[in-house]
């Protein structure tokens, strides 16, 4: 499961390069990146990227993110611009030490001018009562949001934080703890409806590619720790697999660290096509 936002692009490119890198060392092929199919007009659908190689079949791609709760990327996006926000207002500030401000991932709602607006108000709040910062060590408030903003102490510092400046934090409640077997239900079906929908999508962007290898990709993207990449796996692989794509490919990530992690993909559903 991926939590945090993909790369933002008219091409998806950019976030099927590492599938492409990874298909060709599984597969011991050369394709490299042709097209961005679906940037040129016309009047049919069509998938997003062609891949050539010169000893094989062009490789057309098709790829489509699914997200739990349907709304979780708006959600994670509204976190960004929140933080970004706050950085960006309150870093010139505060020089002098490293601080920290915390809020409630669950106050902010998905609109960026709304979260900015707020952001601005919070920071305003905050340099007007610098002095109490820097005094105490610490200032708490209630409006727009709860929030609170404090100095960092030395034996909270670890090697890869900053020596100065201001950071953020937004807790994020444990949503798999209060997880009922309705809600896991609840969840693995709305995956399951949503795999499904982007599925049926893509036969029709394949329709006119017979000549080609039509593949499949997808990765999930949630908070809950109970989505995983195992669970698309599960529900690919009870599919029938349309009979215009050749291939699904499911992505997930790969920890090198507790920050840093590269993402790996594997093939599913390796039945037979419906007749």
């Amino acid at each position: 499961m991926f939590r945090c936002l993909p790369n933002k692009s008219k091409c998806e490119w950019q976030n099927l390069s590492g599938f492409v890198d990874a298909y060709n060392r599984i597969n011991g092929t050369k394709y490299v990146w042709s097209e961005c199919l679906d940037n040129t007009p016309s009047d049919r659908p069509s998938p997003e990227c062609r891949l050539t190689s010169p000893d094989d079949k062009d490789i057309v791609l098709e790829h489509k993110l699914i997200t739990w709760p349907p709304d979780h990327l708006r959600q994670h996006s509204a976190h960004h611009d929140f933080m970004e926000a706050i950085a960006s207002n309150l870093n010139y500030q505060f020089q002098d030490a490293l601080y920290i401000l915390e809020a409630k991932a669950s106050d902010l709602v998905p609109i960026k001018r709304k979260v900015e607006s707020w952001a601005l108000n919070i920071s305003q709040q905050i340099i007007k009562n610098k002095n109490i910062v820097r005094n105490n060590g610490y200032i708490n408030g209630s409006q727009p949001i709860k929030w609170s903003f404090r100095l960092i102490s030395e034996i909270e510092k670890d090697d890869d934080m900053p020596e100065k400046g201001v950071g953020v934090t937004l807790n994020v409640l444990d949503t798999a703890m209060d997880f009922s077997d309705d809600d896991e239900t609840e969840m693995n079906n709305g995956v399951k409806e949503i795999f499904l929908k982007h599925l049926e999508k893509s036969v029709k962007k394949f329709v006119g590619y017979d000549e080609c290898i039509k593949i499949f990709v997808t990765e999930i993207y949630g908070d809950n720790y109970l989505l995983d990449h195992e669970l698309i796996e599960a529900v690919a692989n009870g599919a029938t697999l349309p009979k215009n794509i050749d291939q699904i490919w499911v992505g997930h990530p790969v920890w090198l660290s507790e920050t840093e992690f590269t993402t790996d993909y594997k093939q599913v559903n390796l039945k037979k096509h419906n007749t």
